[in-house]
C-alpha cells in the first residue's frame, strides 16, 4: 500500500525528510496561494519520485475555506450558482483542466460538494462531473481520479454498501479519492464497529471490481484500509491527521486548518 503525504498547514518543509517514506503528496490548495503551490511542486520533483496529486477541495464549507479562492478553478458563484446544471460544471472543469495545464501535477482529484443527503442522484452527478473532467484532460498526461464523498453513517447497512457500490462502479475512471465523513470530535479515532465494517466492504467491493482506492485523511485506521484492499491512504505530519468532520469546523483553528 501507497502512503500519501496529505499536505495541511505549514507541513511542506517535511517533504522529503528522511525515514518520511511517503510515496506521493496530495496538494492542499486550501492552505497554499497559487505561487506558492506551483513553488512547492517543482520543490518536491527534486526532492524526490512522488506522485503529486492535487486535491481540488471543493467540499470545503464556505468558512474554512482559506485561500481556495485564490486560485483560478475555484468558482466565485459557488453559493448562488445552479449546482444541477451542466453548463456550469462545465466551466468548472474547464477552468481545472487549465489551471492542471500549468502546475505540474500527475493527478487531480474530480471537483465534489458536500450534499445535503447522500442519495444514489447526488452519486451519479458526481461520476458525471468526474467523466467530464477526465475527458477533457485526456490528451494532458493527468490522470483523473474520482473523488467520492461519503458519511459512515451510510454504511451500516450490507445492502447499502453494496448499492452503493454498484452506482459508484459506473465511473470511467479507474482511481477513487474516498473521504470519510462522520460526525466524531477531532483526532478521535474511528469507534463504531458497523460503520467500520461498512468503510472496509465498501473498499473491498470497489477493489472487487478493479478500481484502485485512495483514502484520504487517515490516521491509525489506515491499518484497517489496507487490509481491506486499499491502494493508497493519505495521511498527515506523523501519520495521525484530524479526520473529515463537521466538528472540526467548529473549533478554534488557531494554527491554520491541517
Amino acid at each position: 500500500m501507497a502512503s500519501y503525504m496529505q499536505m495541511g498547514h505549514n507541513t511542506e518543509n517535511l517533504v522529503g525528510e528522511e525515514n518520511l517514506d511517503f510515496s506521493g503528496i496530495i496538494l492542499s490548495p486550501l492552505n497554499r496561494c497559487p505561487d506558492e503551490l506551483k513553488g512547492d511542486v517543482a520543490k518536491y520533483r527534486k526532492s524526490g519520485k512522488y506522485d503529486i496529486i492535487l486535491d481540488s477541495q471543493m467540499y470545503y464549507p464556505r468558512t474554512e475555506r482559506g485561500k481556495l479562492k485564490e486560485h483560478s478553478y475555484f468558482p466565485d458563484d459557488l453559493e448562488t450558482a445552479d449546482l444541477s446544471s451542466s453548463a456550469w460544471w462545465g466551466g468548472v472543469c474547464n477552468n481545472l483542466v487549465d489551471y492542471c495545464g500549468d502546475i505540474g501535477i500527475d493527478a487531480v482529484t474530480s471537483p465534489v460538494l458536500i450534499p445535503n443527503r447522500f442519495t444514489d442522484e447526488y452519486y451519479s452527478h458526481t461520476l458525471e462531473v468526474g467523466d467530464s473532467l477526465q475527458r477533457k484532460l485526456s490528451s494532458s498526461g493527468v490522470r483523473v481520479i474520482q473523488s467520492v464523498i461519503i458519511d459512515l453513517n451510510y454504511l451500516t447497512k450490507k445492502e447499502d454498501v453494496l448499492r452503493i457500490a454498484s452506482v459508484l462502479t459506473n465511473s470511467n475512471s479507474d482511481e477513487y479519492y474516498i473521504i470519510f465523513s462522520i460526525d466524531l470530535a477531532p483526532r478521535n479515532e474511528l469507534c463504531d464497529s458497523t460503520q467500520i465494517l461498512g468503510a472496509l466492504r465498501l473498499i473491498a467491493t470497489l477493489k472487487s471490481a478493479g478500481k484502485k482506492v485512495l483514502i484520504a485523511f487517515c490516521s491509525s485506521d489506515m491499518v484497517m484500509f489496507k487490509a481491506a484492499g486499499a491502494d493508497g491512504c493519505g495521511t498527515g505530519k506523523f501519520f495521525n491527521l484530524r479526520r473529515f468532520t463537521k466538528s472540526r469546523y467548529e473549533e478554534a483553528q488557531g494554527g491554520g486548518v491541517e
